[in-house]
């Protein structure tokens, strides 16, 4: 549109009639700069176009979105939806392939969206590898259509030679008459319910409540909370007793981490380690647990000599993915005094097949530092058997999730003896997690698992409360082994 005002024109541009306006001031001048004002116009257009619409897609982008679910909530007459798509693992294609076979992905997988969905839908393309859609259709249509497009994008795409399945996480938010909130806030739980659907499994579709909201803000307090809990000394750490199954006697203890807030109680690590990785927090808290497990060991060294203690301290993925870690824990081990053949370092299963050179690197590393090392939670990662002789591992413990049932569940049953019956082929000790009643101590007793840790024995301890069961008597009365197997 062109207005004449004062000695010029100045130009209105209407996108698609979403409102979206750039002025422009020209003067006027004689007709034979006409191709001047043109070339204006068209500049013009071009820039509108590239602020409002994606390059490679071809779809609108966030802002031209956010109009047109305004527009629609504005006009509301019936069911007014957003999904929100997250394509699954789609980093690693761009990691695998490189970003160019990513962006035609990309393309592909938005000329399938125009494809299945109904012509009275608007998308978006509002992230990386994240797209929107909404909807002012009756919900039985939206869920249809969302179950089209992940049968579109399930139908398989060739790159580099490769042909890849690409799966879809979806996050629906759907409002009624009379809704008061904007259209950020609306696409906003769309992206709040796409990461429950995320978290839950891939290849799925979650709608929006409102308790994922409150959940997402506790999340961020807590995060909040735990950026500052390291330096205000909120962390502590307790100490499961690790019992040998032969003689009852107590033969060390498992560092576990705990978190007390202000004016809160003791916090697991279930509730917070995650975040606690995500955040990068996990270095420098993995440092202090490590040196304090230390100097508890060391204390303890002094006040029981007789005492042949050791303890088993956790290493996470971050820690691990260090340049300096074996610098960072030699300079400790010097520091407190103590040597490195008194200490357990517990890797699991799955964080060990990730990248096995490095792990095996690594492993042969902290072994030259005289630490004895551990497989944790053995039996629920994806390990092959043919690895496991390649790691100088001395230990296995078995998940407890198997330790738990092994007198009820033949299955159980045979898995743990299966497992125990490998490490003692390759020399290893193996410890039971999670033991809580005395017949699983029979059963474990009869193949020879040499020890275990659980409830049966004691809960993780504080620092005074270890301290005091070193002092009384630390010896466990055991049952007899069992002399029958788990019936079927």
């Amino acid at each position: 549109m062109l207005v004449l005002s004062g000695g010029g024109i100045t130009i209105i541009w209407l996108a698609a009639g979403y409102g979206l306006t750039q002025n422009i001031w020209l003067p006027v001048v004689e007709p034979t700069a006409g191709f001047l004002l043109a070339g204006a116009l068209v500049t013009a257009q071009k820039a509108l176009y590239r602020s409002t619409y994606d390059p490679l897609s071809g779809l609108p982008g966030r802002e031209l979105f956010l109009i047109q679910v305004q527009q629609a909530l504005s006009a509301q007459k019936g069911t007014v939806s957003v999904a929100f798509l997250d394509l699954d693992r789609f980093r690693l294609i761009n990691q695998s392939f490189g970003h160019v076979s990513g962006d035609r992905v990309l393309a592909i997988l938005a000329s399938r969206l125009r494809q299945v969905l109904p012509t009275a839908t608007s998308l978006a393309r509002v992230g990386g590898d994240e797209f929107a859609i909404l909807f002012t259709a009756p919900r039985e249509t939206v869920e249809r259509s969302i179950a089209a497009i992940q049968t579109a994008f399930a139908n398989p795409i060739s790159v580099q030679h490769y042909r890849l399945s690409v799966t879809v996480s979806v996050g629906l938010a759907v409002v009624q008459a009379g809704y008061e909130a904007g259209p950020e806030e609306l696409l906003r739980d769309a992206h709040t319910a796409m990461y429950r659907a995320k978290a839950l499994q891939e290849y799925r579709c979650e709608t929006f409540a409102t308790n994922m909201r409150e959940a997402a803000i506790e999340r961020l307090c807590l995060e909040s909370n735990l950026l500052t809990a390291l330096d205000n000394q909120e962390f502590l750490l307790h100490y499961q007793p690790i019992v040998d199954l032969n003689t009852g006697q107590l033969s060390g203890f498992e560092a576990l981490v705990r978190w007390r807030p202000p004016g809160r109680a003791v916090i697991s690590p279930a509730e917070f380690m995650p975040i606690v990785e995500e955040t990068g927090l996990i270095l420098p808290l993995g440092q202090w647990i490590f040196q304090r497990a230390c100097r508890q060991l060391k204390d303890w060294q002094q006040e029981f000599p007789d005492l042949p203690l050791t303890m088993s301290i956790n290493l996470s993925r971050r820690q691990l993915r260090q340049p300096d870690l074996l610098g960072q824990i030699e300079t400790i081990l010097t520091q407190v005094g103590i040597d490195g053949s008194q200490l357990q370092l517990e890797i699991t299963e799955s964080l060990v097949m990730q990248d096995v050179e490095a792990a095996r690197e690594l492993m042969y590393g902290l072994k030259q530092l005289g630490f004895r090392l551990a497989i944790d939670d053995f039996g629920t990662g994806y390990s092959s058997l043919s690895y496991l002789h390649k790691f100088p591992t001395d230990t296995l413990k078995v998940d407890q999730s198997f330790v738990s049932r092994i007198d009820t569940s033949h299955e159980d049953w045979e898995i743990v003896q299966t497992i125990l019956a490998l490490g003692h082929k390759l020399h290893m000790n193996l410890v039971a997690e999670g033991i809580e009643k005395a017949s699983q101590i029979s059963l474990l007793r009869q193949i020879g698992c040499e020890s275990g840790q659980g409830f049966y024995f004691s809960r993780p301890l504080s620092s005074r409360q270890a301290t005091a069961l070193l002092r009384g008597d630390s010896l466990w009365p055991l049952p007899a082994a069992a002399d029958s197997a788990v019936k079927r």
